[in-house]
């Protein structure tokens, strides 16, 4: 529908700097496993193809134009999108954090968590392998000490 059209072109619009900021975040964490004996290979693959894809994310938003209702922000993100065009620096493989660096986490809003629709003790109907019967009841078989010092299972 043509609104849904307009408040996507709309938040892409406005998101299309942090956009930017996002898919050089993870070209970086990429990047320091380029040097990993096991990984380094696949993700310098995975690399190039994260920087290929993010340069033609780059042209597709530097096209985009103003939305109706918003003032345009003149070059502004052009000067910041070219801004991020040389990689930053890894030093000693590893990219500090923006939890080590002080900087805040952004995040979402927190989300509350699932409420479980059966009650305690009974399995999902609808689930072909949970048992028929209320977990409760389920028969219960002590393990021996033995059994789990030679298992690991405890």
């Amino acid at each position: 529908s043509p609104c849904f059209k307009e408040v996507i072109h709309k938040h892409f619009y406005l998101k299309r700097t942090e956009i930017m900021s996002q898919c050089e975040e993870w070209i970086a964490d990429i990047q320091q496993y380029s040097n990993d004996k096991r990984v380094g290979r696949t993700m310098s693959h995975h690399a190039a193809a994260l920087k290929r894809h993010t340069a033609q994310l780059r042209e597709e938003l530097l096209k985009l134009s103003c939305p109706d209702g918003l003032e345009p922000d003149g070059d502004e993100f052009s000067e910041k999108s070219a801004a991020l065009i040389p990689q930053r620096p890894v030093q000693s493989g590893r990219r500090e954090t923006r939890r080590q660096s002080g900087q805040p986490l952004q995040r979402g809003p927190a989300m509350s968590p699932p409420t479980h629709p059966h009650p305690p003790g009974h399995s999902d109907p609808t689930d072909p392998a949970a048992p028929s019967f209320p977990v409760s009841s389920a028969p219960h078989l002590p393990l021996s000490d033995d059994y789990s010092l030679k298992t690991g299972w405890l």
